[in-house]
Formats: C-alpha cells, sequence, structure tokens
C-alpha cells in the first residue's frame, strides 16, 4: 500500500512537471518571434530605448529633421485635428479615418462634420461602414 502511494506521487509530480513544460513552448515561440521582429538586438536594446542612458564610449547619434519646417506644419495640423477630436468627443484615430475618407473622395467641398453627420449613428460614429467605404474609394481608383 505504501509503495503504490509513493509510486503515485512520483507519477504526479512528473504529470506537473510535463504540464508546466508544456505551458511554456507558447512563451519561447513568442520569444523567437519577437526576435524575428526586432533582431537579434531585442526590442528594449534599440537606439531609442537607451537614447537616455547613453555611453561615453559609443559615439552619439544624432536624428537631422529633412525640413524643420515641413514638421511643424506637420505637428501643427496634428494638434488641430486633436483638438477637433476633443470639441466633437471623436478618438483622434477616428478623426484620422475621417481625414482619409475625405481625401480620396472627390467633393473638394465635403468637411469632417458633414462625414460625421452621414456617419454618425447610436450616438457614436459608425466606424466599420467609414472603413468599408474608403476601402471601395481605394479600389475604385
Amino acid at each position: 500500500m505504501k509503495k503504490s502511494i509513493h509510486t503515485s506521487k512520483k507519477i504526479l509530480v512528473l504529470m506537473a512537471i510535463i504540464a508546466l513544460m508544456v505551458m511554456m513552448i507558447p512563451v519561447a515561440v513568442m520569444a523567437k518571434a519577437g526576435q524575428d521582429k526586432f533582431g537579434e538586438s531585442g526590442p528594449g536594446n534599440s537606439y531609442l530605448a537607451h537614447q537616455n542612458k547613453g555611453s561615453d564610449d559609443e559615439e552619439e547619434e544624432t536624428i537631422e529633421l529633412e525640413d524643420p519646417e515641413e514638421k511643424s506644419v506637420r505637428a501643427i495640423f496634428i494638434a488641430e485635428r486633436n483638438q477637433w477630436a476633443m470639441d466633437h468627443a471623436i478618438p483622434p484615430g477616428h478623426v484620422n479615418l475621417i481625414d482619409k475618407y475625405l481625401a480620396l473622395r472627390d467633393d473638394e467641398d465635403a468637411k469632417r462634420d458633414d462625414v460625421v453627420d452621414d456617419y454618425f449613428e447610436d450616438g457614436k460614429l459608425n466606424v466599420k461602414i467609414l472603413m468599408l467605404e474608403i476601402k471601395a474609394l481605394r479600389n475604385s481608383k
């Protein structure tokens, strides 16, 4: 009787070890996928991740803007778009979709408010239909 209890404990321990190993397989696969995506350095070893740490033996890289004036115009556009989104209680990503839709349309007089009026249902913007319209406009051109 005592020998069978001892054997069953060994079997349970062995099963627990096997179960843990099986649960670790997805973690190992995801780690490998992360290396493929970010290279050997991994996502945390990029220049941007360590730009504040810096080391004395490495030359410091500088990121130069192509045209500083152009970047500030883009920043102003994004700030205005985000302000418009906050004023209309719409996420900025949805406003980005509206802008893409307006860019693909041939109607030059159309504005964001017109699109919101057309695709606003049940108290929120119907993004799925808007995305389908964008896809149809892209395919038609």
